[in-house]
């Protein structure tokens, strides 16, 4: 799918992954660059460093995933779930307050395929 002038959330797993994987969210906010998106959240690199507590990271990645946007919808026009985010409590967090506030979540994998079509 294309992703044409969307903000999108990034969820995925970090905790307990090599350097929180980084190189996977790096990759992934590439495509959905590629696919046109004009805005990317990394959770990542948002925060300027990895030394605070879990909870300290969620409370503000949950902040920013239901931040208002202009009218009355949310800021976020989708969030774009890495391989194995079901497998981590925090992005399965994220991707329940989406849907919970009408953010559609859909898989990278599915991003990748469309790209170039």
């Amino acid at each position: 799918m294309r992703l044409d002038g969307m903000r999108v959330f990034l969820s995925g797993p970090m905790s307990g992954v090599d350097d929180l994987n980084r190189p996977a969210f790096a990759e992934a906010k590439r495509v959905c660059m590629d696919a046109g998106a004009e805005f990317v959240f990394d959770p990542t690199t948002a925060w300027g460093h990895s030394d605070r507590p879990r909870e300290w990271y969620m409370l503000r990645d949950i902040h920013r995933l239901t931040e208002p946007g202009e009218g009355d919808g949310p800021f976020f026009d989708c969030v774009v779930r890495l391989d194995g985010w079901h497998l981590s409590n925090g992005a399965w967090r994220e991707s329940t307050v989406a849907d919970e506030c009408g953010i559609p979540c859909y898989e990278l994998d599915d991003v990748i395929g469309e790209v170039g079509e």
